[in-house]
């Protein structure tokens, strides 16, 4: 698609030098509805760079502690279902008297 053909806010050698401070709505290249301020198609929502990457950051640490937090509670609720005395990290031993039954 050659840049005749493109809407003018998404050619490159249109832009203001500040736009580069700026990421385009997701949308924006179809020339979706969702990707303009107004019903005229002529001032398109764009996103602070520094904001939205601090965004994404601060979402990517909330979702990292609530796995560990979903782990913790996991790992707590079958610590919880041990028999008492029985260590969280060792394994249940065989059933050594079954195959003690052949040899006699």
């Amino acid at each position: 698609m050659s840049s005749s053909h493109r809407p003018l806010a998404t050619r490159p050698e249109t832009r203001h030098w500040t736009r580069e401070h700026f990421y385009d709505h997701p949308k924006l290249f179809v020339r979706h509805a969702d990707a303009y301020v107004d019903d005229r198609f002529d001032k398109p929502k764009v996103y602070c760079k520094i904001c939205f990457d601090r965004r994404v950051r601060d979402e990517l640490a909330k979702n990292e502690v609530q796995k560990w937090k979903r782990l913790s509670l996991l790992f707590r609720n079958q610590m919880g279902t041990m028999q008492s005395g029985q260590s969280c990290f060792a394994r249940p031993l065989p059933d050594v008297r079954a195959s003690l039954g052949r040899y006699k």
